[in-house]
């Protein structure tokens, strides 16, 4: 829909610019397709039978097939919603900027008319961001999504002392980077115009077909292949004969393009220390700076990455190349695991005060033994996300809980609402929570620092897979403790085929499969106080 944005406002010189697509439905069955756009307070009562036929028009040019239903609908501003996409955008766009920042020091207000994002952070942040460029790619973002021109306000702080979570962000902040430090660009081949934009990402993270990677490494297995002249073509003394002057003098051009058209590819591999990328740079003369190529070498590389199914890898087209000095202390630092942090930094423990838990003893408990075993116990709870076809579906969890147990007495909890990619089939009251939480990525530090050095139970193994996969990802070391699944503990004769909630109902243990992640922590913690056995 955006290109059909495009269209209508080059056909209407801009008429339309604060339109945005809310959502699009087909009915193919039918042959209809229904838009409804979002339009700003201000210019909803301008919008008349008039402009949707106009629309409808531009539409129509567009989808000959289909039936056009055109809706109109006020976009009211949502601070809240605004905050939140913005934080989103910044964490993806700008990790390097988001991991030097609170979520709650970005605050957005109207003022005079104008629209403002303000942000507090260090001086060091702050500089980096705009130099950068920001402000300027926020802006047109923040314009794009919300049809609203919104100034960018910084406010310079200190890092307090005694703000722990802070310091602890401080101290991680060139560690978490995925941006290799380089120095003294040395121009090759290529776009001379890439040359000084932006910093080489690892490597490893190249898992996409991309349009612009910029990679840097030393060169292995350098190559160079010459394709060779194309074949002449035989002329035929009769037919040329029978050509006008034009048509011979066209012949002989082009034949001289042919004879002088030659083909080199330049390939090697570049080791950045994270993984390995081969390259390729195809051009039509040789070029002496990159004959003098060496292995070893060190090469920063701008290029189109590809999926190359000979080696099940992803490779580079380069349009760039370049000698550079890269800083492979700085990569080693960047790639070492961290452990958990010191302190929480998204969602900090809460006592637990619900109600008590079921409790029994254990086989061979001594009298008078003092128990110090730490349980924790975690759920997800999962939202259906629907593919197109409406039948092929992916879960992904929309809520987190895990409760501790130290001994017999359930001490502390953490729990959060987590960000999902389609709100459509969550309850109406969750809506809200939901599309306001943060991403479940950006706990998983703090849930490695709750469940270190403890027996944590699950009722799924891909929660146990979610967890690591994580933590490897954001390059924290796997969590030390000790996992176990609830389906196979306790298991006895006619439990066979049984699920979880009905061998909790055998227990008097009282568990919905619609309940919420904090309920389903609390029986996976009663049914295991009941099932596990003291070694």
């Amino acid at each position: 829909m955006a290109d059909f944005l495009t269209i209508l406002n080059e056909k209407t010189y801009g008429k339309y610019d604060f339109l945005r697509v809310k959502s699009v439905e087909v009915n193919s069955s039918v042959g209809s397709v229904t838009v409804t756009f979002l339009v700003p307070p201000e210019k909803y009562s301008s919008l008349g039978l008039d402009e949707q036929k106009e629309i409808k028009e531009a539409l129509t040019e567009q989808l000959p097939t289909f039936e056009i239903h055109i809706n109109f609908e006020k976009h009211l501003m949502d601070h809240k919603m605004i905050l939140s996409r913005s934080w989103d955008f910044i964490s993806k766009r700008f990790p390097f900027v988001a991991c030097g920042l609170k979520k709650g020091n970005i605050a957005f207000f109207e003022e005079n008319n104008h629209s403002i994002l303000h942000i507090k952070a260090p001086e060091s942040i702050s500089e980096y961001a705009k130099g950068v460029g920001f402000e300027g790619v926020l802006s047109d973002y923040l314009y794009n999504r919300f049809c609203i021109k919104c100034a960018i306000s910084w406010e310079v702080c200190e890092v307090d002392e005694n703000d722990l979570d802070q310091v602890y962000i401080e101290k991680v902040y060139d560690v978490r980077s995925n941006l290799i430090p380089i120095s003294n660009r040395r121009y090759l081949a290529g776009r001379k115009s890439d040359l000084e934009k932006g910093l080489p990402t690892h490597i490893c993270d190249v898992k996409k077909e991309s349009e612009s990677v910029l990679v840097c490494g030393v060169v292995k297995y350098f190559d160079i292949k010459d394709f060779g002249e194309q074949p002449a073509v035989v002329e035929n003394p009769v037919e040329d004969s029978e050509l006008s002057s034009t048509e011979l003098a066209i012949k002989e051009v082009n034949a001289k393009k042919t004879r002088k058209r030659r083909r080199y590819c330049y390939k090697f591999t570049l080791d950045d220390s994270t993984s390995k990328i081969k390259v390729s740079y195809f051009c039509v003369e040789k070029n002496p700076d990159l004959d003098n190529i060496k292995d070893g070498d060190s090469l920063m590389v701008r290029g189109n990455s590809k999926y190359n199914e000979l080696f099940d890898d992803y490779s580079i087209n380069a349009n760039l190349i370049a000698r550079c000095e890269i800083d492979f202390e700085a990569v080693k630092e960047q790639m070492k695991k961290l452990p958990p942090p010191e302190n929480y930094l998204e969602i900090k423990p809460g006592t637990y005060e619900y109600e008590e838990l079921n409790q029994i003893s254990f086989d061979n408990e001594e009298e008078g033994e003092k128990d110090e075993n730490v349980v924790c116990a975690l759920a997800f709870s999962y939202v259906k996300i629907f593919d197109d076809n409406g039948i092929d579906f992916k879960e992904q969890p929309y809520e987190m809980a895990c409760i501790k147990q130290v001994g017999k007495t359930p001490r502390e909890y953490i729990h959060s609402y987590l960000k999902v990619s389609d709100t459509s089939s969550i309850s109406v009251d969750l809506k809200d929570s939901v599309f306001s939480a943060p991403r479940l990525e950006n706990l998983i530090p703090d849930i490695l620092k709750f469940i270190q050095e403890s027996t944590v139970v699950v009722l799924r193994k891909d929660v146990i897979d979610t967890v690591f996969n994580l933590a490897e990802s954001l390059r924290y070391e796997a969590p030390e403790a000790d996992f176990k699944n609830l389906h196979s503990m306790g298991v006895k004769k006619g439990d066979e085929g049984k699920t979880f909630y009905e061998r909790c109902a055998d227990k008097k243990i009282v568990l919905s499969q619609d309940a919420g992640a904090m309920s389903h922590s609390r029986a996976m913690l009663k049914f295991y106080n009941l099932v596990a056995k003291k070694k």
